[in-house]
């Protein structure tokens, strides 16, 4: 009896643990939800912020538990992820390492098309310490299930001042804030994507950043591209003009 008493003790021991296990995890998701909650409607009445973001619509639907947006929203998903147009590029469709995965500082990709072609030019400017470097890829994008055929790739240095000049004008397109796009476009001109990566490093103060715009036709953006592409690209490599 004595034993058996013993073995009781030592059953009951964990309960109260579990207990304070999930009273935690309790309040850890209500903390959650009412501080999500409260930052929303900080957002909503400050007049201070861009709610048309999906990112904002989706923090809105999930305190609301909104089922029709994320059903609408499933569907958008699996439409984009199978059915997309040439001109809406995903880092993935391009066969180069993502930028953020580059060893450099900072970093900017230009990825030129025309409407309805399968050929794409990328230059990719990187900046680590005081080097700088230009990496020129053309290809030929086929479809899904065949391999991309590159047409042209090399990579050479650029100067601190063709830099400082890229920089100059990435800031007069105010590249840092423009939004990603629209997800339409028209029936025929160009396309330009340009992404921009900053990498974090907090022992000199500087936070990370990340970009992606895209843009048909003429836009803010093309005086920077135009300096990539007339100036920094060897002539004998472009494949538009």
């Amino acid at each position: 009896m004595q034993h058996l008493q013993s073995w009781r003790t030592f059953l009951l021991l964990p309960l109260p643990l579990l207990f304070a296990a999930c009273t935690n995890s309790t309040n850890q998701y209500a903390q959650r939800d009412s501080v999500t909650a409260a930052y929303i409607n900080m957002v909503d009445t400050s007049g201070q912020y861009d709610t048309s973001e999906i990112c904002h619509k989706i923090l809105q639907a999930y305190i609301a538990n909104d089922t029709a947006f994320f059903n609408h929203l499933k569907t958008t998903i699996n439409q984009q992820t199978t059915n997309r147009a040439n001109w809406d590029v995903w880092t993935t469709d391009i066969p180069l390492p993502k930028i953020e995965h580059i060893d450099a500082d900072e970093v900017y990709r230009f990825i030129y098309s025309l409407q309805g072609g399968p050929a794409y030019e990328v230059a990719t400017i990187s900046k680590k310490a005081d080097s700088c470097r230009l990496h020129y890829f053309s290809f030929i994008s086929g479809d899904k299930s065949q391999v991309n055929n590159t047409i042209s790739q090399y990579t050479q240095n650029i100067t601190i001042a063709d830099w400082t000049e890229l920089n100059a004008k990435l800031d007069d397109a105010d590249f840092w804030q423009l939004k990603k796009g629209y997800d339409w476009r028209g029936l025929d001109g160009s396309d330009l994507t340009v992404i921009g990566y900053i990498k974090p490093n907090p022992a000199r103060g500087i936070n990370g950043r990340y970009n992606f715009v895209h843009r048909f036709m003429s836009s803010t953006l093309n005086d920077a591209f135009f300096l990539v592409y007339i100036k920094l690209i060897h002539k004998r490599s472009k494949l538009f003009f």
